[in-house]
Order: C-alpha cells, then sequence, then structure tokens
C-alpha cells in the first residue's frame, strides 16, 4: 500500500492531524526537513503528499515547489486565505482543502 505523506512542522500537532486519516491510510509524518520530504518523495513514492499550511507555511511552499511533480499529486491543507490565494497562483495544479475535507479529498484519488 502506498502511503501518504503528510508534511507538518510541528511533530505533536502532526501526530493530532493525522488521526482522522489513519483509519484508513497508510500515512507517514515530516515534520523536520524539507530535503527529507524530498527523499522520502524519490525513495518511497508516496501516493501523494499533503502539506499543512498552518505552521510555517513558507517551508511548505518551498518543499512543495521541491517535489512538483506531474505524477505526484500535492494537497495543501489549512492556511491562511492570502497564504493560500498566493499559493493557488504558484502551483494551480495543486489541490487545496481544510483538514475537515481532507478525508474525502483522498477518498477521491482513487
Amino acid at each position: 500500500m502506498r502511503t501518504i505523506l503528510f508534511v507538518h512542522w510541528n511533530a505533536g500537532e502532526a501526530a493530532e492531524l493525522i488521526k482522522p486519516l489513519l483509519r484508513r491510510w497508510a500515512v507517514e509524518v515530516e515534520c523536520d526537513d524539507g530535503a527529507a520530504v524530498w527523499r522520502k518523495v524519490k525513495e518511497s513514492a508516496p501516493r501523494t503528499v499533503v502539506i499543512s499550511l498552518d505552521r510555517l507555511p513558507s517551508h511548505g511552499r518551498q518543499t512543495a515547489l521541491s517535489i512538483r511533480n506531474p505524477s505526484l499529486p500535492l494537497i495543501f491543507v489549512g492556511g491562511e486565505p492570502d497564504t493560500v490565494k498566493n499559493l493557488k497562483q504558484e502551483i494551480p495544479e495543486a489541490v487545496f482543502t481544510s483538514h475537515s475535507e481532507l478525508s474525502k479529498v483522498l477518498a477521491g484519488l482513487g
């Protein structure tokens, strides 16, 4: 089973945020290093990468740009409206959603 790679810059918060996802999917979390996300994407080919914009959105943006690939769905979750608006313009192929809708979005990936 291919995992979902969930990126959030705080381990305690990430553990809480992924709880609803663990009922349906295997989820790997990265909290420390955008370069580690890049390595994990190359090594394990996750089903998708979910990047939380709730903490350090500039790190999330940079991480997304470094792993951007047409065959890898990118999902941004949360974030302030201005941050989301700017990222939608910069990375239009990404999906943007709320934490409450994330499971539905993931289910739609097939």
